[in-house]
């Protein structure tokens, strides 16, 4: 099945998987994108409106280029070996840190044992006790 991406009502693109890179966007700019889903033959359903986006403003970081390290520590290029790093443990697997990351939520309604955003020792205690 083919996706067709439209952008201000021209097709911008072809994509045989949900993903789609539009590369040739204006820095600080709204466009409003809709999918056409298509068989092999060009047989096309009706647009399926998908939603509006910014692009990022000129001189943006690109979130996938970050520096290896921040403050001394694994900079966010490797939120495993950071969050490792954090947890004083040698690895963290990416399911783990999923896990954490929902309980570290969680403990925001919870309030019992403590804020994890002002206190690392709270979410040290939710590896420890939950997940390690």
């Amino acid at each position: 099945m083919a996706v067709l991406c439209f952008a201000r009502r021209d097709i911008i693109g072809e994509s045989s998987s949900a993903e789609f890179t539009d590369s040739a966007v204006t820095a600080s700019t709204s466009y409003s994108y809709s999918i056409r889903a298509c068989d092999y033959h060009k047989n096309c359903a009706a647009d399926s409106v998908v939603g509006t986006v910014t692009s990022a403003p000129t001189g943006a970081v690109d979130p996938t280029k970050t520096p290896d390290t921040v403050d001394g520590m694994p900079g966010i290029s490797d939120q495993l070996a950071a969050r490792a790093f954090v947890l004083g443990v040698s690895t963290i697997t990416s399911q783990e840190l999923m896990d954490l990351v929902i309980l570290h939520e969680l403990s925001h309604f919870n309030g019992v044992i403590g804020n994890p955003d002002k206190d690392w020792s709270v979410e040290k205690r939710l590896w420890t006790d939950c997940i390690r």
